[in-house]
């Protein structure tokens, strides 16, 4: 899988999380407990996003 495909991924599962934050049906308790997953998906797409915008050059190991 190259970067841009892990990329899409990533941004797949963020839209995911969005939604389950999102949504008020769900306990803040709940939500909290999985708020380090949450950021963990940000930083992955972020990490994928700067190898993008640099090629894909570094990030060929991700």
């Amino acid at each position: 899988m190259d970067i841009k495909e892990k990329y899409q991924e990533c941004l797949k599962r963020y839209h995911k999380a969005c939604a389950y934050m999102d949504d008020p049906s769900i306990p803040m308790e709940k939500k909290e407990k999985y708020m380090p997953e949450f950021l963990k998906v940000i930083e992955d797409c972020r990490v994928l996003y700067d190898a993008l915008s640099k090629g894909g050059q570094h990030g060929k190991h991700l």
